[in-house]
């Protein structure tokens, strides 16, 4: 846990936050100041409630001149994200002797503190590339490029070993997301997928996913439980493999 706690504070995420609300709610309340504190979080209700509105992107255009308010908001949920990449690095090494996973590609990856986790636990892994339009034009490992693009935009001429996604995509963006899948796969190409669905949800999503030849990979979804201050979350990660038909 220390080596991902002073992993997390090179790029300004704070662990703690997750499991202490009241201390990443203050953090926020001194930076902003009362007025805007009160006002931001109004906006935000308001947003939420609004089927058409992406409440976490709402966040980011709201704070997109102020990083340091969107990783204090970012710390208040990163344990969830930990966990994810906890499982992830667990699921590759249980098969590192038998996969190929040279060129590996993050969608969703924010500044690259995930992919710089995983290039210093799995040394197999060459380079990552991360595709992200709210990147906020920081790396702190010479083997990963991030490129602030859409999904749709995104087509490498390289194609990847292993994609993964830690919350990378809200339900609004799936379409999106899984046809960014289908430009940059390989035959046999490893993909995780952490995703903010609902039980009842699963089924459909992995339905779709087999539509484009992504075939469930070993037990299909790891239900990967984290319990916040708020109280305890239920994420599923979605394991699949690209089959060429």
């Amino acid at each position: 846990m220390n080596q991902i706690k002073d992993h997390l504070k090179k790029y300004g995420y704070y662990l703690n936050y997750s499991f202490d609300d009241n201390e990443c709610s203050n953090a926020l309340l001194r930076l902003l100041g009362k007025s805007e504190y009160k006002m931001f979080w109004k906006l935000v209700d308001e947003a939420s409630i609004n089927k058409n509105i992406d409440t976490e992107q709402f966040i980011r255009n709201y704070f997109v001149k102020n990083p340091k308010a969107i990783k204090i908001l970012t710390s208040g949920q990163i344990a969830i994200s930990v966990s994810i990449l906890e499982s992830i690095i667990k699921n590759i090494l249980e098969d590192i002797e038998y996969i190929d996973i040279r060129r590996v590609l993050e969608l969703g990856g924010s500044d690259g503190w995930a992919a710089d986790f995983l290039l210093q636990n799995i040394s197999k892994i060459q380079k990552i590339d991360i595709v992200d339009k709210n990147y906020e034009n920081k790396k702190l490992n010479t083997k990963i490029e991030i490129f602030k693009n859409n999904y749709a935009d995104f087509e490498s001429a390289e194609k990847y070993d292993l994609i993964f996604s830690i919350l990378g995509a809200p339900a609004l963006m799936l379409d999106e997301m899984i046809n960014c899948l289908n430009k940059n796969v390989l035959n046999n190409t490893i993909i995780y997928i952490a995703l903010r669905l609902q039980p009842y949800e699963y089924t459909e999503f992995q339905k779709r996913m087999n539509l484009n030849n992504f075939i469930s990979y070993k037990n299909g979804i790891d239900r990967i439980f984290t319990n916040l201050d708020l109280g305890g979350q239920t994420i599923p990660l979605f394991k699949f493999k690209h089959i060429h038909q």
